[in-house]
């Protein structure tokens, strides 16, 4: 359900797109400007004679581009159809619909909300990755948009072989946000990692902190393990360049961080390697004895 909303306060003028997507989402499309001359302390532009054929442009421009897009809404509901979508097809779903890789062109079905929570403010889908040269061979995905993402880092660990397979990660300006789509893996809770991939795992680790990258938030819930015991790692949200990468200023009071870690600081690979250490050291309390993970 796509709209445009219009919020007037006095001489001045807004404009904020809106779509319905189980919550309210909106983003502004133009701030609130001034509908009447205001004092710059630039230079006004040769082209406009004065500061009121300056506003009178930009407003006259603003109503035109909002005058089409509006024809364009309209063209939409117009045309949309209650029954033109498969009932296994997320919709509405992410306008991003393709992607093209080293391995070819991609179109994007997008199936699910990966928790099936769409009021969670995490935008990440569960989707099919269908290859323009071979569309019955479909790849199952997760389609995750992020402010920011260590492309660097997760290409790192996926040659390792201790990360989600990365099929395409790339910053999308028409949403403004990063589109990372990585291989799905069936995990189920409580799997057990063996202990070949925990040595995987922490090898891959030592070669992430030899390039100077760091992750920064190693846990369980990062830390995916499929039905054979291979532990990959997920969310390289944080991961950057060791003095350059930080923690958010808001960070969860309720998760069990290692000494040092604060929010706002930077990370380091000794959070890194402390937060892998607990990690184990849970897996050890809950494993049988037979076959203890070694820390």
């Amino acid at each position: 359900m796509p709209a445009f909303l219009l919020g007037i306060a006095g001489p001045y003028l807004s404009i904020t797109g809106a779509v319905f997507l189980g919550r309210a989402v909106s983003a502004t499309l133009v701030g609130y400007n001034s509908l009447k001359p205001v004092m710059t302390s630039a230079q006004i532009d040769k082209k406009f004679v004065n500061s009121h054929d300056r506003l009178v442009w930009h407003t006259a421009h603003t109503l035109r581009a909002l005058g089409k897009c509006m024809g364009l809404l309209d063209d939409y509901y117009q045309n949309k159809q209650a029954d033109d979508v498969p009932s296994d097809v997320l919709h509405p779903a992410p306008h991003v619909k393709e992607f093209r890789s080293e391995k070819g062109r991609f179109q994007l079905m997008y199936r699910s909300h990966l928790l099936d929570n769409q009021l969670s403010a995490r935008s990440v889908f569960l989707a099919d990755a269908v290859p323009e040269l071979d569309p019955n061979s479909p790849i199952k995905c997760v389609v995750k948009f992020t402010e920011r993402y260590g492309k660097e880092g997760h290409e790192i660990m996926a040659a390792a072989e201790v990360a989600a397979e990365l099929l395409y990660c790339e910053w999308e300006a028409t949403v403004g946000l990063w589109v990372v789509v990585t291989r799905y893996y069936e995990c189920k809770a409580k799997t057990m990692p063996t202990q070949e991939s925990i040595t995987r795992l922490r090898k891959g680790l030592e070669t992430l902190h030899i390039n100077r990258l760091v992750h920064g938030d190693i846990r369980e819930a990062n830390i995916l393990v499929d039905s054979n015991g291979d532990a990959r790692l997920i969310d390289f949200d944080w991961s950057e360049r060791v003095g350059v990468a930080r923690y958010p200023s808001l960070l969860n009071p309720d998760l069990k961080w290692v000494a040092g870690v604060e929010a706002g600081h930077l990370i380091t690979p000794e959070h890194d390697n402390g937060m892998f250490g607990s990690y184990l050291e849970k897996l050890e309390k809950h494993k049988p004895k037979e076959g203890r993970v070694q820390v």
